[in-house]
């Protein structure tokens, strides 16, 4: 059985070239995070290859704040990741929600994740997760937003 570095190498080396350079600094750190992460809520390299599955070219996005602020940090993240693609539709949208796990989130927090989510046309794929990681700040919540386009 393959161990989770590989599993991660793997999915690198496979959808490396849907990044440009500026997303390529955040693929170890996103796809170990959703491949390896345990949550409430898991994300895997099935959820990977779904949302980077047909895709001409991808992007993540990593930010970090607190979870009252999760609806205008999507919003941010989604702008950044958009202007990166001019030209190109969103297919698909992968999140992953990191907190320390001494950070209490309510369901008040993700209103935002709703309000985001709203907003997005009615074809677009979402798939989120959220896990526990110890280097996120106690207090904070970190998101990577993953999105491929056609």
């Amino acid at each position: 059985m393959e161990n989770s570095k590989s599993i991660v190498e793997k999915a690198i080396s496979e959808y490396q070239h849907l990044f440009n350079d500026a997303a390529k600094a955040n693929l170890q750190r996103a796809f170990t995070s959703i491949i390896c992460s345990n949550g409430a809520i898991n994300l895997d390299v099935y959820d990977l290859k779904s949302t980077l599955s047909d895709s001409k070219e991808a992007d993540v996005v990593i930010a970090s704040g607190a979870p009252e602020d999760i609806s205008q940090m999507l919003i941010a993240l989604n702008m950044v990741a958009d202007s990166r693609h001019p030209g190109l539709t969103k297919r698909s949208i992968l999140i992953q929600f990191n907190t320390n796990p001494e950070t209490k989130l309510t369901v008040d927090h993700f209103s935002g994740l709703s309000e985001y989510c709203s907003e997005l046309p009615e074809d677009i794929d979402i798939i989120w997760g959220m896990a526990s990681a110890e280097d996120v700040s106690e207090g904070d919540i970190e998101i990577i937003l993953l999105a491929g386009y056609i």
